[in-house]
Order: structure tokens, then C-alpha cells, then sequence
């Protein structure tokens, strides 16, 4: 009887810590969780930065001036668009993260257009050329 009692105690034992810890083993996975997202925003936020600085080296020089470079697009970009506005144009990043969404985006001060925006959708390093062509500043995915 003393065996089967002590098993029965240790599983007891173990039961307890497992209720105990199972907070710590949530918040642990909420922490992972959160490094994953802010690791993606971080990409979408680098990629960005390389589009203005793009933008900003041939706005510098007369046209066709043209530079390439690849970004790091995550998975959880699900739209890219750029907006027009009077005398202004920004590019935008509609970025799906733990249910909710969200935009990181780019305001430049001359017109700056996104060609086919629908590539940059999805996880992928696409390459990317910024070229200054007669009053605007185009930009495409060209690999």
C-alpha cells in the first residue's frame, strides 16, 4: 500500500506544479508571440526605410536616375497601395498581426507611385527599382 500511495502522491505533486506554472508557460508563450510580431514589423519597417531612401537618392538627380535594392517582406502583409494628395504621396503597408490590422507607411513631398503593389504582397524579398522619370518617382517590383 505505501508504493501505490507515494505514486499517487507524486502525481499529485506534479499535478500541483503544473497548475502552478501554467501562467508562467502563457505568459512565456504570449512573450514568443510578441517577439514574432514586432520581428515582422521590424522587417516592414527596414523594407519602408530602403523605399525612402530609394526615393530620396534619385530625387537628388535628374531624370532617368534609377537604383535597385531588395526588401524583406514578412507574411503578414496582406495589402500595399500608395495614395496621392495634393502635392504629396505616401506608401502604405496594411499588415495583418494577432488578429488585428494595422499600417506602416511613408509620406514623401513630390508624387511617388507604386507599380504593381500587388507584389510586394506576401512573405518574399523582392527586388525593387526606384527610378525618377519626368515629374514623379516610380516605384516597381522588378524581381
Amino acid at each position: 500500500m505505501m508504493k501505490g500511495q507515494s505514486s499517487i502522491e507524486l502525481i499529485m505533486v506534479i499535478g500541483m506544479a503544473m497548475v502552478l506554472a501554467s501562467p508562467f508557460i502563457l505568459t512565456s508563450q504570449d512573450a514568443v508571440l510578441d517577439l514574432q510580431t514586432g520581428s515582422k514589423l521590424l522587417r516592414v519597417e527596414s523594407s519602408l526605410d530602403k523605399i525612402e531612401s530609394g526615393v530620396n537618392f534619385v530625387s537628388k538627380y535628374s531624370a532617368p536616375t534609377k537604383t535597385t535594392f531588395r526588401v524583406d517582406i514578412p507574411s503578414s502583409v496582406v495589402d500595399v497601395r500608395s495614395k496621392q494628395f495634393a502635392d504629396r504621396s505616401a506608401i502604405i503597408f496594411n499588415v495583418q498581426q494577432r488578429g488585428e490590422m494595422t499600417n506602416r507607411s511613408r509620406i514623401f513631398d513630390r508624387r511617388v507611385v507604386l507599380q504593381n503593389a500587388s507584389e510586394l504582397e506576401g512573405e518574399g524579398k523582392p527586388k525593387v527599382a526606384v527610378q525618377l522619370w519626368k515629374d514623379q518617382i516610380n516605384v516597381s517590383v522588378v524581381g
